[in-house]
């Protein structure tokens, strides 16, 4: 999950209900920044799906 607020950028990840983990949040002050770590993640959940 990556979403803006006030300002700032947040990448997350979520369970299976969409309910954001707590330990799991970064914040970044620029969008560049956050799609790079969404981006790791998400590769990262795919290598660990398969």
């Amino acid at each position: 999950m990556i979403y803006e607020e006030f300002n700032k950028w947040f990448v997350a990840a979520a369970d299976e209900r969409a309910a954001i983990v707590d330990t799991s949040v970064a914040k970044y002050d620029n969008e560049s920044d956050a799609l790079l770590d969404f981006i790791e993640r998400t590769r990262l959940e795919k290598i660990l799906n398969n």
